[in-house]
């Protein structure tokens, strides 16, 4: 199976999150905003603590780090999960269901930035 590249990645994410296509309006050819628009996406069903979505949200990132191409990985990692937060009783909830590889790269992405600064 070939990794997931930027333009699957925008045609799944618009299939399996319609609800992400208001994210998306003006951001068709940068992965960086692609990617900021399923943060955004994220962290509003959390924080409106939309279990559901937060779910598919969820599930759909997991399977992009899964079988994304490491530009797909990277920018995941990058630009949604270092920027979660789950530092509210919303969040608290959330972290239940973040997957346990995404709860793991965003840790190593963290600690990395720590090491930096």
């Amino acid at each position: 199976m070939e990794p997931i590249h930027r333009s699957e990645f925008v045609r799944l994410l618009k299939e399996s999150l319609p609800e992400a296509n208001p994210y998306l309006e003006g951001n068709r050819l940068n992965l960086t905003a692609q990617m900021m628009a399923l943060g955004e996406l994220a962290q509003a069903a959390i924080d409106s603590q939309d279990s559901s979505l937060v779910r598919r949200v969820f599930m759909f990132s997991e399977s992009m780090f899964a079988r994304g191409n490491a530009e797909v990985r990277n920018a995941l990692v990058v630009t949604v999960l270092e920027h979660l937060s789950f530092d509210t009783d919303a969040g608290h909830q959330a972290l239940k269901v973040f997957p346990d590889a995404l709860a793991k790269a965003r840790a190593e992405a963290l600690d990395s930035l720590r090491l930096v600064h």
